[in-house]
């Protein structure tokens, strides 16, 4: 998730509460059609000062707590990206915003796979032409 997207930079804390309540919202639209949620959760950015950090850390331990508030999951995409100041490692990156290849497959091995056996979801049978 972006705390850039919803302008940390300029909106501060109120970019946290607006982040929070727009996946909030998403979470009630996906059950409401039955669908399983799992959020995706922060991750760094070049630009974040220190204080934005702290900000990036409180909305990181907030989707934390979503599994036990509310029974929605949340991925660390984080750990071990993370420079411990808000920025990626280097060599992550892309841009100041985004992970490159090896820095996506940082995020893809935070992702606990088990998770998805644990909902028992059947696979789509493939479509016969």
């Amino acid at each position: 998730l972006g705390l850039w997207n919803e302008r940390i930079n300029r909106r501060g804390r109120a970019a946290v509460l607006s982040l929070l309540a727009g996946l909030l919202e998403l979470v009630s639209l996906c059950r409401a059609i039955g669908a399983h949620v799992i959020v995706g959760g922060v991750y760094p950015n070049q630009k974040y000062t220190e204080k934005e950090y702290l900000l990036l850390l409180e909305t990181h331990k907030e989707l934390q707590k979503w599994a036990h508030k509310f029974g929605v999951k949340s991925q660390d995409f984080l750990a071990n990206v993370d420079d411990g100041s808000g920025k990626w490692l280097p060599g992550l990156m892309s841009d100041f915003i985004h992970p490159n290849d090896s820095g996506h497959r940082l995020l893809f091995e935070n992702i606990e796979l088990t998770q998805f056996e644990a909902l028992k979801i059947k696979p789509i049978p493939k479509a016969k032409l």
